[in-house]
């Protein structure tokens, strides 16, 4: 904008006006929280969340344009965690913006002012050109790959705000009266990190034989991560066709061959219920409580039972869910 421009501007906005009141105050902020996330899609993604309102509310217009030495609205960002506290002491880094896109120039770096006339917030807002007053917004991302305990996770976020704008001329584009005034505010921040785990289980599968009898032992794994520090239990379904206690596939035709999975190389059934459960303690690979990286492996065997009747040829399938409890 020329300087010719800018002056029929500023003449324009004031002329048969003479004062435009403004005014900000800080007060209570609302809490920002992320509510309840999955320690899996934590780990996979950032998270994002806002709150409507910082704390801070300005009602009235401001004059413009801004003047560059005697005018600025800054907010400097301090964390009392320096990021979101679990109750083992795990920190979940997570970022404050001052606009919607979360972009880097408007996040909110700990100690370091941020000026938000110079980034387009104020003017984006529309915060000093309400009637009715208008709130300031924050927007938030909680940082993914994070490998973090479950628990609730908190902080408290302080914002020093420092404001000083024009609010009245007296005429040929000079400033009669400002509003200058600061403030500290603290927005609550909180998300709930839940147990959760990824499970890898690959098709069982006992090939082709004549008779039950001739199928082999077939042995197998499932491997799974689970949120760290969980106690968990890994349990296996009884199955879509469960007759006389043993898991059953089932042909096109209806008909039936028995078969079982056992924990480990041992004779124990692994089911869904009590000690046919397995817990992580027990895993075969990296047993105890789950790391949130990394692999615990369960491994088992499966045998179609040798003692039924032949069945007629055909394709016998089932599907049993594998479930973990903490």
């Amino acid at each position: 904008m020329s300087g010719l421009a800018r002056v029929v501007g500023l003449f324009l906005l004031c002329a048969g006006t003479g004062q435009a009141a403004a005014a900000c105050s800080t007060g209570n902020a609302q809490s920002a929280d992320f509510g309840a996330v999955g320690s899996v899609a934590l780990g996979a993604a950032a998270q994002t969340t806002s709150t409507r309102d910082a704390g801070i509310e300005c009602s009235g217009q401001a004059l413009q344009p801004w003047e560059a030495q005697d005018t600025y609205f800054r907010v400097t960002f301090s964390s009392a965690n320096a990021g979101l506290l679990g109750p083992t002491g795990d920190l979940l880094n997570y970022q404050l913006y001052a606009s919607a896109d979360r972009n880097n120039g408007a996040a909110l770096i700990p100690a370091v002012p941020l000026d938000l006339v110079g980034q387009g917030v104020i003017d984006a807002l529309g915060l000093l050109q309400s009637a009715s007053g208008k709130a300031m917004p924050l927007y938030l991302a909680a940082a993914g790959g994070s490998n973090v305990a479950a628990g609730n996770y908190e902080d408290a976020a302080t914002l020093a705000w420092e404001w000083r704008y024009c609010t009245a001329s007296s005429g040929g584009g000079v400033c009669s009266s400002y509003d200058t005034g600061s403030g500290v505010t603290t927005v609550p921040v909180k998300l709930v990190v839940q147990n959760d785990c990824s499970i890898a289980a690959p098709d069982l599968d006992f090939g082709t034989a004549a008779l039950p009898s001739a199928f082999a032992v077939v042995n197998g794994s499932i491997s799974v991560t689970c949120t760290k520090g969980s106690a968990y239990s890994v349990g296996l379904g009884d199955g879509q066709n469960l007759a006389a206690a043993r898991r059953n596939m089932r042909s096109a035709q209806g008909e039936l061959l028995a078969y079982d999975v056992f924990q480990g190389v041992s004779g124990i059934r692994w089911g869904s219920v009590d000690t046919e459960r397995r817990s992580s303690a027990g895993a075969d690979v990296n047993p105890g409580p789950g790391a949130g990286v990394g692999r615990q492996v369960f491994n088992y065997n499966a045998k179609v039972y040798a003692d039924q009747a032949p069945v007629p040829v055909g394709r016998y399938v089932d599907t049993v869910l594998v479930d973990i409890a903490f």
